[in-house]
């Protein structure tokens, strides 16, 4: 494949394992709310939430005005960003909601409220060209591998002005929400600091 996981957890993941397991393992699961940052899949500086089925209610009650797509759901992801998303084996939800208090379920699930804001860039066809482009340039043309890594850059990164403002807005927006459920779910109310005189 292009993009091959390996065949044991990467040091990346082990080190955020654990960091989470020793600094909010005592944090109950039904409190954290996670957003995890993607860009690629949709249409250029449109973004949606990519939430599993059991979390979408969740999702549509926390980020009110955001598109809410369910990720493990085949016959509501047709046509959609969230479409393949289904035959994904191992997702955000399922690894990381286990590091916290009651994380994970018997389902696999977790309490935590996890969820993925995805970012469009480009058609999904011209995205698979050009990681294909960018994967024969890697393999028989090291000597310019530079020059082939842009082609999968420009699959994730938009150098356009109007992309990034809508990139920095949309995701200002969500956080601000995060922040808002989040505390509500905890049982903190959520005060919005005065501005200085």
């Amino acid at each position: 494949g292009i993009f091959f996981g390996g065949r044991e957890l990467q040091p990346s993941h082990r080190l955020l394992g654990g960091f989470l397991s020793k600094n909010f393992g005592d944090v109950p699961s039904s409190e954290v709310v996670w957003i995890d940052v993607h860009t690629g899949l949709g249409p250029k500086g449109k973004d949606v939430l990519l939430v599993n089925k059991d979390g979408r209610a969740s999702m549509v009650q926390a980020f009110p005005g955001g598109e809410v797509q369910c990720n493990d759901d085949a016959d509501s992801s047709e046509g959609s960003q969230a479409a393949g998303y289904e035959l994904v084996c191992g997702g955000i939800k399922s690894y990381y909601g286990r590091f916290f208090k009651g994380g994970a379920s018997a389902t696999g699930g977790s309490a935590a409220l996890i969820a993925t804001q995805e970012f469009g860039t480009l058609p999904g066809i011209a995205m698979a060209r050009a990681m294909v482009i960018e994967n024969r340039g890697y393999h028989f043309d090291a000597a310019n591998r530079d020059y082939w890594s842009t082609y999968t850059r420009d699959c994730f990164y938009v150098r356009e002005l109007a992309w990034k403002a809508s990139i920095l807005e949309r995701g200002s927006t969500v956080f601000h929400q995060m922040l808002k459920f989040g505390a509500t779910r905890a049982g903190i109310f959520a005060t919005t600091p005065k501005p200085a005189a």
